[in-house]
């Protein structure tokens, strides 16, 4: 499958606020993200919380979500939806736990806070399944998976952002 990238959308205004954006695509293990503001993309990374403990993994999470918000004044986290389809409820539960940290986050700091399913991330032909095109199309030599979900996240979100017209 050939990557469909957004070239079009990609330094068009929808950011609001003049903000920017983290996409992110969160576990309790890694967190692949991306950082985009209205002239495109910025940086991308993958955070692994360094902890046995679940929730101290989370809560690790909640601490890195907020840092970066503090640091590039973030106005909207495009996070993925966990669909509840791991055939494990804990596994479930815990991605829900993830989604609440950053959501939590998010309204402290009054940052938009975005759910972007995972058939849209896949849409765009920037995912786990296609690392290289993702790496390719922000100029790196290489992603992981986790980074190249987020590069597809960001773009599904503008598109999302598009079709909504923010005001």
């Amino acid at each position: 499958m050939e990557p469909r990238p957004i070239d079009q959308y990609h330094t068009l205004c929808v950011i609001p606020d003049g903000g920017a954006m983290l996409a992110l695509d969160a576990s309790t293990t890694a967190v692949g993200w991306c950082l985009a503001d209205n002239d495109g993309y910025v940086d991308s990374g993958c955070f692994r919380p360094k902890s046995r403990d679940v929730w101290k993994r989370i809560d690790q999470i909640h601490d890195v979500v907020e840092g970066l918000i503090r640091r590039y004044g973030i106005t909207l986290v495009a996070i993925e939806e966990s669909t509840g389809s791991h055939g494990n409820a804990r596994t479930d539960r815990l991605l829900g736990a993830v989604l609440g940290a950053v959501r939590a986050v998010c309204h402290r700091f009054g940052v938009r806070f975005l759910l972007v399913n995972p058939m849209q991330v896949k849409a765009t032909g920037l995912d786990k399944d296609h690392t290289a095109e993702a790496a390719l199309y922000v100029g790196k030599a290489e992603v992981d998976t986790d980074q190249a979900d987020a590069i597809g996240l960001w773009q599904a979100a503008l598109v999302m952002l598009l079709e909504e017209g923010i005001e």
